[in-house]
């Protein structure tokens, strides 16, 4: 259910599309549970309007395409995730670039052991080039 993933002040962001006065207001608050914010101090448990604005593409198919041709990229999605289709998500990525789609992981839950997954795909990329 969506409506248990996070809470949208949607008044914030209004006001700070017309005013721009609410940028650093709390918008979005993650609905994690209690003791996982208390024993983990690097998760976040809200975006700020900014925040917010910011992580959403404004047009992801030519967003994605545009990185896929220019760096590695690596996607990794919860099959379980509750804002987006894990299978159009994967689709963006191209020309041989890493998408995958985690079992029994939702959109705050891949955040969770995740690394590991990431940190081999790290290290397949060989070192940065000296030269970017």
């Amino acid at each position: 259910d969506r409506n248990d993933f996070a809470r949208v002040n949607a008044l914030a962001f209004i006001v700070n599309g017309i005013l721009g006065v609410m940028g650093h207001s709390k918008a979005v608050r993650f609905e994690y549970p209690p003791e996982l914010l208390a024993s983990d101090a690097g998760m976040v448990g809200f975006n700020t309007v900014n925040m917010a604005n910011a992580i959403t593409p404004e047009t992801p198919k030519e967003q994605m395409h545009q990185l896929c041709n220019k760096k590695p990229v690596g996607l990794w999605i919860g099959a379980d995730d509750e804002l987006f289709v894990p299978e159009k998500v994967t689709a963006f990525v191209e020309n041989g670039n890493t998408a995958e789609i985690v079992p029994e992981k939702n959109h705050l839950g891949i955040l969770i052991g995740i690394y590991s997954k990431i940190g081999l795909w790290i290290q397949r990329q060989g070192k940065p080039d000296p030269s970017a």
